[in-house]
């Protein structure tokens, strides 16, 4: 149930002729693209005044030995953010032992701790 929903412009026609074109243009540009996205361009303002948590991102790569008639290997990612820690407080020994830790904890509930190294 669509709502009864109003946009009250106010100014000369001089100047809402051109707003509303460009509204309407959105509109029909964001109609068009409902159903396969829209992508822009980021705004890196918000960035500018937010502070982000360090991040650790571990990648997975099927071994090379593992691939059948010449498939690509497989890859995955997965990505946390530490919270509690800043840059200034994060290094790279802490990010690595916490990636092991991360390892190990699957080693223990899954096959793949055979590849662990």
């Amino acid at each position: 149930m669509e709502s009864n929903k109003r946009i009250i412009l106010k100014g000369s026609s001089k100047v809402l002729k051109p707003v509303i074109t460009e509204l309407m243009a959105m509109y029909q540009l964001l109609q068009e693209n409902m159903d396969r996205g829209l992508y822009t361009i980021p705004i890196t303002t918000f960035q500018d005044h937010y502070t982000f948590a360090p991040q650790i991102k571990l990648l997975f790569y099927q071994l090379r030995s593992e691939t059948k008639n010449s498939n690509p290997r497989v890859h995955g990612e997965i990505a946390y953010r530490v919270i509690g820690e800043t840059e200034e407080t994060f290094t790279e020994a802490n990010a690595r032992i916490r990636a092991l830790n991360y390892l190990l904890g699957l080693h223990y509930k899954s096959d793949i701790s055979k590849r662990i190294v």
